[in-house]
């Protein structure tokens, strides 16, 4: 990817977007539309990217992270819960956590 960079006197060059140490706020530095990025600009670009790249799925809990447990299946049973989960158009962890609650 390439970065923009525009000097003091108004000269714009590309750079790789490995530039080290820049502080946006004295070079200015602009995205794919021309647009200035700040420091401020910067950090909550890179705090959008880490919530992202954390994946998964948002928590079932109220607070915090949900619990997981793993648990080994038969084949004969891990085809039955899918050929569920499918006919019922949801995935196989969703009838699990019902087939759960009903038991628990």
């Amino acid at each position: 990817m390439k970065i923009k960079i525009q000097d003091p006197a108004g000269v714009v060059t590309e750079h790789d977007a490995s530039v080290d140490d820049v502080d946006l706020d004295e070079t200015v530095i602009v995205d794919r539309d021309g647009r200035r990025i700040t420091e401020a600009d910067a950090v909550e670009r890179s705090e959008e990217l880490l919530a992202k790249s954390r994946g998964g799925r948002p928590s079932m809990s109220k607070s915090g992270r949900s619990p997981q447990i793993g648990v080994r299946l038969p084949v004969g049973l891990d085809a039955r819960l899918r050929e569920r989960a499918a006919r019922e158009h949801k995935r196989p962890s969703e009838i699990v956590r019902e087939a759960l609650e009903q038991y628990v």
